[in-house]
């Protein structure tokens, strides 16, 4: 996705950082409706679908009801009803936020949170501070962290809830977006309660730094500002391989030992002193002159950036022999999102990758190409998607899933513990281990070496639906049929609620002959997925008893 026309523009500092601007001067009633009407005309007006995810008399309804209240809001509550009527649009390109630029004249307290696996924690601090650290939130102003979330999701802009995680925590940090929100007094100070060590911490926090001035620094999640302690200070294990430097465009690092090949891959967009092309297109060449079994994609942190860049990417992968499948791996998150959502969409397409890690934070097909709006009273800027991309075709959904989900818990971050990394060093193919049974045609072979994957401790947590899956298919292919219907049937076992399964095992019953065995498969999937028309097909093509 085009966050950005071109990568000069990036490389340069468009994207990750912007020029500081003094906030604006306090704005009246009817200069804020002026800008109203400029918003409510011009962003149905760029946007390629506006009301996709709302209905437009909904929305139209929404800014009337703004437009009424604005002379009784403070400030804070208008811009905040600004945020509302722009994230109603229902995708993560079109955006009003804080963090994107400085416009909104908004703060931060002195302490970073991060949604972890088991709640919200204080993830850095300023030295004043360095007690809250590693503390897990669970009070905002007067109410829960919970009902603070719920309150302030609906001045997200996101594609999918992913991005509930990302932002949400940022926001629980801006205390002119709590106070919009009534979640705190309108004088700043922000009144938080905390849990550590099974004591109950409460601090008042006051606002420090402008937000929007240092972009890197507002957007990435692991970014501290300079002097600021991390909740990773002192841990004993060394950095994990994806938080060594978050800043950095792309580089690469050799584990001789695993034979794997980690490529961190933190934006879309060429360094200066190497293009995309030119670090990329190195890789073939590295990975042959080197004992490679495993490469590794870590797009974990790229929110996007050129998606013109992404085709050399995507043939050195092909090019270096590693994009089959149990070779290829590549580590999504929360915040991979617009352009690295395309690469993502392209590696499925034409690789075989294996994703480890959380959901993204972009849908498959996406809303991008945003084209500024400033609002000409406040200057406030809007983002406003301009093209619809829709290369992940019509089935997909709004995120792409890992097939190795691991999540990341407060305590692993403060140890430098990386789940991901640990599944993917750990992981092992199926494949591999059938492949004798399968030469020497041994179904009782096949059994006992599927079984015996699937039950010990070294393998039992590998996903192996899909790969069961694609090897059943190549073995009806290869006119293997009896050994395609064995796995077919072991994959309906380890997975018994999954729709797909059952109508792979009919499929290859119905090859074999076995009526019986196709005629339960496709009616196990119609109760699984009453409204299925290919397996109710499937079922009344089948001979009669």
């Amino acid at each position: 996705m085009r966050w950005i026309r071109n990568s000069t523009a990036v490389a340069t500092g468009l994207f990750w950082s912007v020029a500081s601007a003094a906030p604006a001067p306090a704005r009246s009633a009817e200069q804020w409706r002026r800008d109203l009407v400029t918003l409510a005309a011009e962003l149905p007006r760029r946007h390629p679908r506006p009301f996709h995810a709302v209905r437009e008399s909904d929305w139209r309804a929404a800014v009337a009801d703004l437009d009424a209240r604005i002379p009784t809001l403070s400030p804070n509550q208008t811009k905040v009803g600004f945020m509302k009527l722009v994230a109603m649009i229902g995708d993560g390109h079109t955006v009003l936020s804080p963090l994107a630029g400085p416009e909104l004249g908004f703060h931060s307290v002195p302490v970073r949170f991060y949604q972890f696996s088991n709640g919200i924690f204080v993830r850095a601090a300023d030295a004043e501070h360095r007690d809250l650290i590693g503390a897990r939130l669970t009070t905002v102003g007067t109410v829960g962290v919970d009902e603070a979330i719920r309150r302030i999701a609906p001045i997200v802009s996101r594609d999918n809830d992913e991005g509930l995680k990302l932002v949400v925590p940022k926001y629980l940090g801006i205390p002119e977006i709590l106070d919009g929100l009534g979640l705190i007094s309108g004088d700043g100070r922000v009144a938080y309660r905390f849990e550590k060590e099974g004591r109950v911490i409460a601090a008042e926090l006051a606002p420090g730094a402008a937000v929007g001035s240092d972009v890197l620094g507002d957007l990435l999640p692991f970014k501290n500002p300079p002097g600021w302690i991390d909740a990773r200070d002192g841990a004993a294990n060394p950095p994990p391989l994806w938080l060594v430097d978050p800043t950095t465009f792309y580089r690469k690092s050799y584990d001789e030992k695993n034979r794997l090949l980690y490529i961190q891959f933190n934006i879309v967009a060429n360094r200066p002193g190497e293009t995309i092309a030119q670090f990329f297109g190195a890789i073939p060449a590295f990975a042959r002159a080197h004992p490679v079994e495993k490469l590794v994609l870590d797009v974990r942190q790229n929110a996007g950036g050129n998606n013109q860049l992404n085709a050399p990417i995507v043939r050195a992968v092909l090019a270096s022999g590693l994009g089959e499948r149990g070779r290829l791996f590549v580590v999504i998150g929360r915040e991979t999102f617009s352009a690295a959502e395309n690469l993502v969409n392209d590696l499925s397409k034409l690789a075989s990758p294996i994703f480890v890690g959380e959901p993204t934070g972009a849908s498959p097909n996406e809303y991008g190409d945003p084209e500024r709006v400033t609002l000409p009273e406040s200057g406030l800027v809007v983002s406003v998607s301009t093209f619809f991309y829709t290369d992940a075709g019509r089935h997909a959904g709004t995120r792409t899933n890992p097939e190795v989900p691991t999540e990341l818990s407060f305590d692993e971050y403060r140890n430098n513990v990386d789940p991901a990394m640990d599944r993917i060093v750990r992981y092992r193919s199926l494949t591999a281990a059938l492949t004798a049974a399968i030469a020497a045609a041994d179904s009782t072979g096949l059994d006992r070496a599927y079984r015996a994957f699937k039950s010990s401790p070294e393998t039992s947590w590998i996903q192996t639906e899909r790969e069961t899956n694609s090897l059943g298919y190549s073995l009806l292919g290869e006119g293997k049929t009896s050994l395609a219907v064995l796995l077919f049937r072991l994959n309906a076992e380890s997975y018994p609620d999954s729709v797909n399964v059952y109508d792979s095992l009919g499929e290859a019953c119905s090859a074999a002959g076995d009526v019986t065995c196709a005629r339960e498969s496709y009616s196990r999937l119609l109760e699984l997925d009453p409204g299925n028309d290919t397996a109710r097909r499937a079922l009344a093509k089948l001979p009669s008893r």
